[in-house]
């Protein structure tokens, strides 16, 4: 996938900390700061692999409806369990 020289792109690069003057550790830590306000639910590590993502070329649009699908297929399965547990108790 090509690199793409947005100014999203831009500023993507600069929170991966190619740099040596911390400029992207601090543009990482105003993402998390941005995701936490927004109340995504990312983590550290998963905003890093999904900045990765977007400065590999991948469309943002793209990368969050596939966020929020795995989301929702998790979910989905969480309840599946949860059904499954009430109806068939486990017992010692």
């Amino acid at each position: 996938m090509a690199t793409t020289s947005s100014p999203e792109a831009s500023f993507l690069e600069r929170a991966r900390g190619g740099n040596d003057d911390g400029d992207g550790q601090e543009t990482m830590e105003i993402l998390m700061e941005i995701s936490t306000l927004l109340d995504t639910g990312l983590d550290r590590a998963t905003l890093q692999i999904l900045v990765e993502l977007v400065e590999q070329g991948v469309h943002p649009e793209a990368l969050s409806r596939v966020v929020l699908e795995m989301r929702r297929e998790l979910q989905a399965v969480r309840e599946k369990e949860e059904r499954s547990e009430r109806n068939n108790p486990i017992k010692d």
